[in-house]
């Protein structure tokens, strides 16, 4: 009896990390804190209409990882409640990771166009950068000024919205550097400091392969929420506290 009963629970134990594994493997790992997709499609081209939507405080990592650069700023008019907003020092860089193919099978890697929703009045341009586009190339450090980039790679560069806490959506033109190339699946963009100011606050950025398509704050609310991040660590841990409940 004893021996059947070990046996039993071995094979619960087997079959629970079984369970824990596939979990791990089936389950879409996003490097977002959390996204939303559409699939308005304005332009009605076969294989386009997709749209990916992040708040830019869902970031995955900022460098450094304090406000000496770029801070978090409570507003009650963006979504989630907070911007992100630069203090006015150069150096410091924002990095996304996302990827198109949550949009669903027809998102596919070509031209892209971001646009963001924004208080940004004083017309406060940054860089930003995607791995892979054109002459793009990823630094591992931020500069310490405003480095070897260029007008091409410049965006925000319009005035939109007005201070405290009016935002607006922008740009209708997907001039410079709101025109990229994007990848098959995951892609990667910065956000590097270009200017001394601090009054562009940046909410939401939104990526479509439409080019005739505009976003609305209701659209950005309609959106179906993509997925969020998914933590290995936190996922075997789970599995771990299962199998020694069964103990």
């Amino acid at each position: 009896m004893k021996l059947f009963k070990s046996t039993s629970r071995s094979i619960l134990v087997f079959a629970v990390l079984l369970l824990g594994l596939a979990a791990l493997i089936t389950t879409p790992s996003y490097a977002l804190k959390a996204f939303k997709v559409s699939n308005h499609n304005v332009a009605n081209a076969a294989g386009k209409g997709n749209q990916i939507w992040f708040e830019a405080e869902d970031y995955t990592k900022r460098s450094p990882d304090t406000d000496e650069h770029w801070t978090l700023d409570k507003m009650d008019k963006a979504y989630g409640k907070t911007v992100i907003g630069p203090t006015g020092k150069f150096g410091g860089m924002i990095r996304y990771e996302f990827d198109i193919s949550a949009c669903g099978a027809s998102a596919k890697g070509g031209e892209w166009y971001m646009w963001g929703r924004l208080v940004n009045p004083g017309n406060q341009s940054e860089f930003m950068l995607v791995k892979g586009s054109g002459d793009d190339k990823i630094p591992a450090e931020a500069p310490a000024d405003r480095g070897p980039f260029n007008n091409a790679q410049r965006v925000f560069e319009f005035n939109i919205g007005a201070a405290p806490d009016t935002f607006g959506w922008g740009p209708v033109s997907h001039k410079e550097g709101h025109t990229k190339t994007l990848q098959d699946g995951k892609n990667v963009m910065v956000f590097l400091r270009r200017q001394g100011g601090t009054g562009n606050k940046t909410d939401v950025i939104m990526w479509t392969d439409d080019i005739g398509y505009e976003p609305t704050d209701k659209d950005y609310e309609n959106a179906a929420n993509g997925g969020v991040a998914v933590d290995p660590k936190a996922k075997l841990a789970t599995t771990w506290s299962k199998i020694k409940s069964t103990n």
